[in-house]
């Protein structure tokens, strides 16, 4: 017997006719993610057909997605032009199970190139999520940058790490502050993918903590600290797809790996860094660890010829807290460079929201009596904009910039989403 069919239609959307022909019409309902199945018996040499609703036909990739996860089986899809894409990267994505290696074997009866592009986006993104879904003890950061290093060979990328030596000489103190309570090193690594020769790179910054205690600055409850490298997980990701997809631009990845743990030599409260940049920063908060190694990853990623840049971050609570589980908080110093994300994430339905950020929280960052910042603001609110504020002060002149806090929506379900890969793809391919 062959693969169950699966079809899918908008509301009032005719039925094929190869079912009408065969008199295989009931009365389906066709509104978002409904899922109706037919039993042909004898009359077509499959088991069962499903019609899936699409609604208004405004969320087809989700629909798929909901689809993938109720029925667990290879089907035969019928595509056209406009399904295809969003069929494909649904179905493989919403295939995905951390404890489930089977690859699904979806047939697809048209627009093979759109079919295997979202194949490709789903793949990847699937990637991200199944290393941010990794337990600490197994993603470790040694194993993370085995991963990023085998994916530069793989796709062929230009491939740096510096590890503790090198930035001791480097001078990057910040991330080693934040790395000096763990066993494994620190690892700043540079993938670059050359799409285009004449252009500048956007680099795309990605925090890596592949586990977060807080430090000394303890945390009361640390279930899914494994997840506060999913930045670092969802650059690597996009990387993959831009060369995958031969896209004609240049962009490199900066990933900024560590964890944060306590230990003899663990930095604490009231210390002074010197960051990469020189400036001085004074913790007040050693849970406030993201944002410190993200600064020398940026500082880094200006050395080179880069012009603009997006950082991916788990990085505060006040920021869920403001904007609940669906969107990513989003900050900008160029306005017409976040609006480019916009456009592309109305194609996606992936959400962001425009976050305030002016020179009154870089007053409130600015305040410390033995250093040039501090890295927290204890007791203050607006955390996300204070926050966003601090890596601002390692922005250069003339680099364009977006900060991305997905600490809300990088897991759902206690899963990884590989959020916002899929937008930022369309967005540097546009």
């Amino acid at each position: 017997m062959e693969k169950n069919i699966l079809i899918a239609l908008k509301e009032n959307e005719d039925f094929p006719s190869f079912l009408k022909e065969k008199h295989l019409i009931v009365d389906a309902d066709l509104s978002y993610g409904k899922i109706t199945t037919i039993y042909p018996f004898h009359v077509f040499p499959v088991e069962k057909i499903y019609i899936l609703g699409l609604g208004k036909g405004d969320r087809i990739k989700e629909a798929f997605i909901t689809f993938s996860k109720t029925i667990k089986e290879d089907v035969y899809v019928y595509v056209d032009e406009t399904t295809a894409y969003p069929a494909s990267l649904g179905l493989y994505y919403g295939a995905y199970q951390y404890k489930n290696k089977e690859t699904r074997d979806y047939e697809f009866s048209d627009c093979k190139e759109l079919v295997e592009k979202g194949k490709v986006m789903a793949e990847q993104i699937n990637y991200a999520r199944y290393l941010s879904d990794c337990p600490r003890n197994i993603l470790t950061p040694l194993r993370f940058k085995e991963e990023a290093v085998g994916t530069s060979k793989q796709y062929h990328l230009e491939c740096e790490v510096l590890s503790n030596d090198e930035l001791k000489e480097m001078k990057a103190n910040s991330i080693l502050a934040v790395n000096s309570g763990s066993k494994f090193p620190a690892y700043l690594i540079k993938l670059k993918y050359n799409g285009n020769k004449d252009q500048p790179y956007t680099a795309l910054v990605g925090k890596g903590l592949t586990f977060d205690s807080g430090g000394y600055s303890l945390k009361k409850d640390m279930s899914g600290m494994k997840y506060d490298m999913c930045g670092a997980a969802n650059v690597l990701a996009i990387l993959r797809i831009l060369a995958l997809m031969k896209a004609k631009i240049n962009c490199m990845a900066i990933l900024c790996i560590t964890e944060n743990m306590i230990g003899p030599d663990a930095y604490t409260v009231d210390d002074v860094i010197v960051s990469l940049n020189g400036k001085t920063i004074e913790v007040t908060n050693t849970d406030a660890e993201g944002r410190l190694a993200l600064i020398d990853g940026i500082t880094y990623a200006q050395r080179d010829n880069v012009n603009r840049i997006i950082d991916m971050a788990t990085l505060t609570g006040a920021c869920a807290n403001a904007l609940g589980e669906n969107y990513t908080g989003a900050f900008t110093n160029d306005e017409a460079f976040l609006q480019e994300l916009k456009e592309a994430c109305k194609d996606t339905k992936e959400k962001i929201w425009q976050m305030p950020l002016d020179e009154d929280f870089h007053k409130q960052i600015r305040n410390s009596k033995v250093a040039d910042l501090t890295n927290a603001q204890v007791g203050k609110k607006a955390g996300a904009s204070l926050a966003a504020a601090f890596l601002e002060e390692f922005i250069e002149e003339n680099v364009s910039w977006i900060h991305l806090d997905i600490a809300a929506t990088s897991t759902k379900e206690k899963e990884a989403t590989g959020v916002l890969i899929e937008s930022i793809v369309h967005m540097l391919q546009k």
